[in-house]
Parts: structure tokens; sequence; C-alpha cells
């Protein structure tokens, strides 16, 4: 954590405004990762971050507007793109998802050793709930 702080610090250390907009995707603003990584950034530079929480096509499209200085999304090739580009200077990976299914011991729906989450998903019958909302296919 301490090193991607440094890296926000350098990154911001030119602007000249008391705030900046981070577009980013639901998902990250959900993780409770920026409740806390910014009191740290804000307290060290000075600067408030206003964050936009919109779908990864919604953030690029803000920054490539200028509408935001700073984007955390996950779409590499699609960030890749704009910064060969040029509309963005450059590009840092910071994270990485990781898809784990968790069941019981005795493994009912015999996906052990799959090795691939998203097939693990996708047994005959759905055998868990994703979010209070039903099946995991839901």
């Amino acid at each position: 954590m301490q090193r991607l702080v440094v890296f926000l610090l350098f990154l911001f250390g030119f602007h000249q405004h008391n705030d900046i907009t981070l577009a980013t995707t639901t998902s990250t603003r959900d993780s409770g990762l920026l409740d806390s990584l910014l009191p740290v950034f804000e307290h060290r530079t000075g600067l408030r971050v206003r964050v936009i929480a919109v779908g990864t096509g919604q953030a690029l499209e803000m920054a490539r507007r200028g509408d935001a200085e700073v984007v955390v999304v996950h779409a590499p090739e699609l960030e890749r793109s704009l910064v060969d580009s040029g509309y963005f200077v450059r590009r840092r990976l910071m994270m990485h998802n990781d898809f784990v299914v968790v069941g019981p011991a005795n493994d009912p729906a015999k996906i052990h050793g799959l090795g691939d989450a998203v097939a693990a998903l996708w047994t005959p019958e759905p055998i868990c709930s994703n979010r209070n909302c039903g099946a995991a296919r839901d």
C-alpha cells in the first residue's frame, strides 16, 4: 500500500488545483480499497479526490474527454490503446482479480481441480448463491 501512495504522490506532485477526479469502477469503490488509500493520499498531498464510480467504458471515456485526471479500471487493452493514442500519459498495473470458488469439503458440485472458476459456476444445477440474489448465474 505504501508504494501505491508514494506513486500517487509522485503522479500528482505537478497538480495545480486542490482537487482531482478519479473515475473508477463500482467494484473498485465497493471493495473498500479507496476508503483506505484516499485519506492517506489526501492528507499527504492536500488534494481532495472526487470519486466517480461508473462502468469501465464510462470511466475511460470520462478521462479521454478530460473530465477525470485518474482512472482505475480493469480493461488492459483499452487502457493501452488510450496510452498509445496519446489520451493517457501513463498506465500502471495496481491490482488484479482472483476468482475463488468456495464450498464444502465434500465437493458436492465436483468442481475441485477444474482450474477454471467460470466452468465451476456453470455446473448443471446451481448450488450456491451470489449477493443474495439467487443462483450463481443470476
